[in-house]
């Protein structure tokens, strides 16, 4: 446990720097989008795919900056039951979601890396088979713990004591703690993928500005002057910078 511990404080640091960084170029991203729709629409679809792309990274870093917290949580207070009841039942809920945001985006990450990365297929499809199992040994044909947990005892709180309280009881910390870090591990593999997809995006989106015919030249100079797409390069080589040499161990 105490490596997964140190394991999950590393993971904790790396994942707060890519949340600040997904407001700079959130930041970065609105305003272009803006001037992009009325005075350049050539580059609309770069600028829709490319935000695309980051809010996807965004959902990833939330989910896993609290699923961090709570992995913890439930390896600190072992000798606390009802404590650990708690961080065990708020886990299930941060599982839930991760779900939620799996299932409603799952179709667009596959395109997204089969259209402007296939070399990442082989990854995903891995990320997808480890998602697979964690949903097998919570979730069976005829019930979804994690839905249950959720429902009965985390997002809500059941009026009925006695589901409350067989729900609370249910709950495992070692199945937990074992989910919560495959979950960890997967959102990081995710991340690093759409990491490098952003580098690609800011590639494509600095070309197709060198495209613009020369009546079109005032929105280069209004990146130059505003966003300054020198510097976004260069935030971009930092994040792959992060991705490559400060990696967490798993």
């Amino acid at each position: 446990m105490k490596d997964l511990y140190q394991s999950l404080n590393n993971n904790c640091q790396y994942f707060q720097e890519r949340f600040e960084e997904c407001k700079k170029l959130e930041d970065l991203l609105r305003n272009l989008s803006k001037y992009a729709k009325t005075n350049v629409p050539d580059t609309k679809e770069t600028i829709d795919f490319f935000y695309q792309i980051l809010k996807i990274n965004q959902l990833i870093t939330i989910i896993a900056l609290d699923a961090i917290p709570l992995c913890q949580g439930c390896i600190l207070t072992e000798d606390n039951d009802w404590y650990n009841k708690f961080y065990c039942k708020y886990a299930y809920l941060n599982i839930y979601e991760f779900f939620k945001f799996y299932d409603k985006n799952n179709s667009v990450m596959h395109q997204i890396i089969s259209r402007e990365a296939n070399h990442y297929l082989p990854s995903y499809e891995s990320v997808q088979a480890r998602i697979k199992k964690i949903k097998k040994r919570n979730i069976s044909k005829n019930h979804n713990y994690i839905e249950t947990v959720r429902n009965k005892a985390a997002g809500h709180i059941d009026h009925d004591f006695n589901t409350y309280y067989e729900t609370i009881k249910s709950l495992q910390k070692e199945t937990v703690i074992e989910c919560l870090s495959d979950l960890i591990g997967i959102l990081r593999e995710l991340q690093n993928m759409f990491l490098d997809l952003i580098d690609v995006f800011s590639q494509k989106l600095e070309a197709k500005i060198q495209e613009l015919p020369p009546e079109k030249i005032e929105f280069a100079n209004f990146l130059s002057d505003n966003l300054n797409l020198e510097q976004l390069n260069s935030f971009i080589d930092e994040l792959n910078l992060h991705q490559h040499n400060n990696n967490p161990p798993q």
